[in-house]
């Protein structure tokens, strides 16, 4: 963690850069602007994909940014971007060329494709694919599953489509529908599909509903899309969830570092915390399940405003207070309580370490009902007072 030492002591901007349509990008920039609030020198501005491409990169440009945050796979517009910022930190949020960025922050592909394995697993099928859509990153993501398929009885198959994401949106046809029915046709059936990539997994759907395989009866489908086109698909998509706010939390520390003259660790950081969606797709009924991802989102976007496990519940959740808690301590390793705590710990930690708020409004920020309840917890869970921590000692 940053001590008070390291703080930004200069005005500095930070643009940050995504996709707005999308609900990934949207909790992204939800991570980096709840961390930006802890520097009072920090200045955070949005820019989205579309108007940059349409309209021209000057107005990001005239702004003149100290660091780019970005969740973007548009080459020729990063390529821009590097040319015309020649000496501004360009810090990822997705997978991308290490030509185009100083440092990539994204999700651990090892965990995604390892719970993907593990649900097809419980549904006991025999048989397991891939199906990667992009122009990079193909050959990382093969290896990693048929690794992790380890000693697994079944068969496994991997198809890469190279395509720009965007045309994904459209309806499939061509050589491509042609080449991508025959390898769906051709696959042991039953089997349980993994489909990486924005836009997908929803595509990959619609070509089983022109050739009429059954899901999730001949073929199951995991995407990564969650609630941004799982819904539109009929059965409603299993998707991974990436624990996107942390991400955007993680990047925006990078940038700070980056600011501060100092290199990142690794110019690769892998943020863990992924979990799985079931929904319709692996032939799982949502309404007897707890949705754990919107209660972790729901307590990290919330839990600094005196929030309790009832609001949780009554927010976001549709099922008994008890599967509720059974499912989370099972998927978690904790209960909702002890996680809400943990959350308003390493807020007061960023707090003592980046301002010199006085400690009372330190717990006030942080969620806790008053500072000597919050000085008691701190010292148990942390091992020492809030003022020894703001003053190095650890």
């Amino acid at each position: 963690m940053t001590s008070k030492k390291q703080t930004l002591e200069h005005f500095n901007r930070i643009a940050l850069l995504i996709d707005g349509s999308s609900l990934l990008s949207q909790r992204l920039m939800s991570g980096a602007c709840q961390r930006a609030a802890a520097y009072p020198h920090l200045s955070v501005r949005r820019y989205f994909i579309e108007p940059l491409v349409m309209d021209g990169i000057e107005a990001l440009v005239d702004w003149k940014p100290d660091a780019l945050m970005v969740n973007c796979s548009d080459a020729p517009l990063l390529q821009s971007l590097r040319k015309s910022l020649p000496q501004t930190p360009i810090i990822a949020m997705n997978s991308i060329s290490f030509d185009l960025v100083d440092a990539i922050v994204k999700g651990n592909a090892n965990e995604a494709i390892s719970l993907s394995l593990d649900h097809f697993a419980d549904n006991n099928l025999p048989n397991m694919a891939m199906f990667y859509a992009g122009t990079a990153g193909s050959g990382i993501q093969a290896d990693i599953f048929s690794q992790l398929m380890g000693g697994h009885p079944g068969t496994f198959s991997f198809f890469h489509h190279e395509v720009a994401l965007e045309d994904l949106l459209s309806n499939p046809n061509g050589e491509s529908l042609e080449q991508i029915s025959k390898w769906l046709k051709d696959l042991p059936k039953p089997v349980g599909i993994y489909s990486p990539t924005s836009h997908s997994a929803a595509y990959l759907v619609r070509i089983c509903e022109i050739l009429g395989l059954g899901i999730p009866e001949e073929i199951q489908v995991i995407g990564c899309d969650e609630l941004d086109e799982s819904l539109e698909c009929i059965p409603h998509l299993t998707s991974i969830r990436l624990p996107s706010e942390r991400i955007g939390a993680a990047a925006l520390k990078t940038a700070i570092r980056l600011l501060q003259g100092k290199n990142p660790a690794s110019k690769t950081q892998i943020v863990d915390g992924a979990t799985l969606v079931p929904q319709g797709s692996t032939g799982i009924i949502p309404s007897h399940l707890s949705d754990i991802p919107a209660a972790i989102a729901y307590i990290e976007s919330h839990t600094t405003q005196g929030l309790t496990v009832e609001d949780v519940l009554s927010q976001t959740q549709s099922v008994s207070r008890m599967t509720f808690y059974r499912e989370f301590k099972e998927q978690i390793g904790d209960s909702p309580a002890h996680y809400m705590r943990r959350c308003r710990i390493e807020t007061a930690c960023r707090l003592l370490s980046t301002t010199e708020l006085d400690i009372f409004l330190v717990a006030e920020q942080s969620g806790f009902l008053n500072s000597n309840y919050f000085s008691q917890v701190f010292r148990r869970d942390v091992g020492m007072t809030p003022l020894q921590y703001r003053s190095g000692k650890r």
